[in-house]
């Protein structure tokens, strides 16, 4: 009891924001470890899973209800959500089925969302065959926030070309023709490099190296 009680003071502190009926319910449920049937609803689920730590009966039944409702539309959503509140079952589930749809999904903003992991996980994933697409995928999700994502996105990058060459069954093409051509800041501490990637019609990497290290160049180009 005095456990529920001390969950129950900090959850007053997290959960002024929220709607009253919302937090009136958190309140009830950290006092009894009891969910009530019907309370939970996608369009406000996001309040309770974040108090979810506190009271594993509450992120259980969340988690129920984000994979009844789970498809093609809103699986990038539940992914984000998934990685973000530790929900394994709506990890796995939501994984599979992004990787399943992954053509239609990776030009949407709930995609830019998505955290280093998740990328790591959709780009490691052999259904996913069309290395176009996740060659794409990788460029908007780096786009959105390119200094933090820089690194990342440079590994991920060698990551898909590895799996690319690995893979006996996958014919590989080699076009002359330059597919991108990209010059972006440097990862590097100094914040002074500028480095330039080079793709061909398959989204192999043809060229990434520093180019030069001259602020006063950088500025022209960037």
């Amino acid at each position: 009891m005095h456990e529920a009680t001390r969950n129950v003071d900090k959850c007053e502190m997290v959960v002024n924001s929220y709607p009253d009926h919302v937090r009136k319910h958190v309140v009830e449920i950290l006092k009894t470890g009891v969910v009530p049937e019907g309370i939970l609803a996608t369009d406000n689920i996001v309040y309770y899973l974040e108090v979810g730590f506190m009271s594993p009966p509450l992120k259980y039944a969340c988690e129920d209800v984000l994979l009844k409702h789970i498809n093609a539309n809103n699986c990038v959503d539940a992914l984000e959500i998934a990685s973000r509140f530790g929900l394994l079952s709506l990890m796995k589930t939501a994984t599979e089925m992004v990787s399943e749809n992954f053509h239609n999904l990776w030009n949407t903003e709930s995609f830019t969302r998505l955290s280093e992991d998740d990328l790591d996980r959709l780009c490691n994933i052999d259904k996913i065959t069309r290395h176009k697409d996740i060659f794409r995928a990788l460029q908007k999700w780096h786009g959105c926030n390119h200094e933090p994502r820089m690194s990342t996105y440079c590994r991920l990058l060698e990551v898909v070309q590895k799996r690319r060459t690995e893979n006996p069954k996958q014919e590989i093409k080699r076009k002359c023709a330059t597919y991108h051509a990209m010059l972006m800041s440097s990862a590097s501490k100094s914040k002074t490099g500028v480095v330039t990637a080079v793709f061909n019609c398959d989204g192999e990497v043809v060229c990434h190296r520093s180019l030069f290290k001259s602020n006063d160049i950088k500025e022209i180009f960037l």
